[in-house]
């Protein structure tokens, strides 16, 4: 009701919205430039080959944003030194839609999703993986998605079941002592605990800790539900802060996430502390590709 009327929609949410509507993206971003990430790849993109057996969802904040791009490029590796057959919809992927959901703008929603569902029901492929927990849990609870019937993994579910089938393998050595951040769309809305757990662990060299609040009792980066677009006035009032500090109390040197958005805000709040030089933020496909 609040977005329908317009007059208390904050400046940022109301340009997330319309970027969404006009660019099928919420970062103000060209559609021509969603495939900008892949310089340098060799990708398959779905509408040039008709079929596929992975078709990998990249996402909005991994096509766009700098830092993201790096996860992307880093998945998109992986699939390759796995000789799997996978490819992207390239310019014709559309925003998921979730965060625009959760900020209200349900009509818009499904504007997004039923150009998504058209694309499934006109390409063929086995399966998508997808790189953020918002992408998945939208995909895999809301209509129109679950009218498709896709069958939906969080990549870190599909690497987890790479390696225990012995098609992925690390070489490398990774000296890390690294913590664990559960995203709260893969964790306490998915269930998904184990896989990156299970992905970390396969990294020769690599120590894993937790944070005392992890698993079904994690501590939100504050990023979720379209809170990534907004701004505090007290940026150093952020969960990502309080999450960040948990984390230098453990002596860790990485902080080991699987969301692009948690990876924004905890990254953020390293920089509010000032302990770049302490501590720092990483994807769990990143830290894998290190040990290829």
């Amino acid at each position: 009701m609040i977005v329908e009327d317009g007059m208390l929609v904050p400046r940022l949410v109301k340009d997330v919205l319309e970027s969404a509507f006009k660019y099928h993206n919420p970062l103000r971003m060209a559609p021509s430039k969603r495939m900008d990430w892949s310089k340098g790849l060799e990708i398959k993109e779905l509408p040039k080959t008709g079929k596929t057996d992975v078709l990998f969802f990249v996402g909005c904040a991994a096509a766009y944003d700098v830092r993201n791009q790096e996860m992307a490029k880093a998945m998109a590796q992986i699939f390759g030194r796995m000789k799997a057959d996978f490819a992207v919809l390239g310019n014709e992927e559309w925003c998921c839609g979730d965060h625009v959901l959760r900020l209200g703008e349900r009509g818009l929603f499904e504007e997004l999703a039923e150009h998504n569902v058209e694309l499934s029901r006109k390409y063929g492929f086995s399966r998508v993986v997808t790189l953020s927990p918002h992408c998945y849990y939208v995909f895999n609870n809301e209509k129109p998605y679950t009218d498709v019937k896709m069958n939906v993994q969080h990549y870190t579910q599909f690497l987890a079941e790479a390696i225990e089938k012995g098609k992925l393998k690390s070489t490398k050595a990774v000296e890390k002592r690294v913590v664990y951040h559960d995203p709260c769309f893969l964790g306490k809305r998915s269930s998904v605990y184990d896989e990156p757990r299970k992905v970390l662990k396969s990294i020769p060299g690599l120590e894993l800790v937790e944070f005392g609040r992890r698993r079904e009792n994690s501590f939100c980066c504050g990023g979720g539900a379209g809170r990534v677009w907004t701004e505090e006035a007290t940026p150093e009032n952020r969960p990502c802060v309080d999450r960040v500090k948990e984390a230098l109390e453990l002596n860790v040197e990485v902080i080991a996430t699987a969301c692009p958005f948690c990876v924004t805000t905890l990254e953020d709040a390293v920089k509010v502390l000032d302990v770049e030089d302490k501590i720092v933020v990483k994807d769990v496909s990143e830290l894998l590709m290190e040990a290829l």
